[in-house]
């Protein structure tokens, strides 16, 4: 009956605006794995799982939480940015700036929205360290210094790096 009445609002709103509800961009979100037939006859639209997930700007947004595993996405993002750099001679100061404008504005910006794993945090550290020493994530060379001298800020003796595990609140 409930249904009946959602659909009922649907209708008077396309006919009073002339837009209709495109089922292909629309999905229906339940706890449930199958609907009941009646409300797919009345919204045919696809059907998925809550659990799994929304894609809003590119990120899932889930209201379970997240695992390890949903944000492995952030990482490649990562290291094709390094990817695209590698391949260009950069003096270390030119590297410290890629890492700062970008490696770290990426993960700054998610960690507003949501408590990024430290695991995660971690390695895209890794792949800053690496790449400021080496030019290159793939390749290791000795770094000069711990990543939490650089990470403090200039006053301090440091190089401003951002620590993203500190920021995280872990």
């Amino acid at each position: 009956m409930e249904w009946r009445r959602f659909h009922e609002i649907f209708t008077i709103f396309c006919d009073a605006t002339g837009m209709e509800i495109s089922p292909k961009k629309s999905c229906f979100l339940s706890p449930l794995d199958m609907l009941e037939p009646q409300i797919q006859d009345l919204f045919p639209f696809n059907h998925r799982k809550i659990d799994t997930g929304i894609r809003y700007l590119g990120f899932t947004l889930k209201p379970n939480g997240y695992k390890k595993t949903d944000w492995g996405w952030l990482i490649e993002r990562v290291e094709q940015k390094i990817r695209l750099w590698c391949y260009r001679w950069l003096s270390i100061g030119g590297r410290s700036t890629l890492i700062k404008s970008v490696l770290e504005g990426i993960p700054v910006y998610w960690l507003t929205l949501f408590k990024i794993p430290l695991t995660i945090l971690t390695v895209l550290r890794r792949y800053a360290a690496s790449y400021l020493w080496s030019g290159n994530s793939l390749q290791d060379k000795i770094h000069l210094t711990k990543w939490s001298m650089i990470a403090k800020p200039r006053l301090l003796g440091g190089w401003g790096f951002k620590d993203l595990i500190l920021l995280a609140g872990h």
